[in-house]
């Protein structure tokens, strides 16, 4: 990601196959923070990730490939 970016996690829940994250972070001098929801399947692999940002954020645009 491009910028400076510093992550703190405040909290994470999961049970079987889901979890949730609360992550505050600062990037460039701005907070923010994030909620989010994935889902693993039986190997423990994430299969879906849903983000939620309670304050609006554009975020800058990923030089590079993506993950795969």
């Amino acid at each position: 990601f491009p910028g400076d970016w510093h992550l703190r996690v405040e909290r994470v829940v999961a049970q079987d196959r889901q979890a949730t994250s609360w992550v505050a972070f600062r990037v460039d001098g701005q907070q923010q923070t994030a909620i989010t929801f994935f889902t693993f399947d039986a190997a423990g692999l994430i299969t879906e990730i849903v983000d939620f940002w309670p304050e609006p954020y554009d975020a800058p645009p990923r030089a590079g490939p993506t993950l795969q």
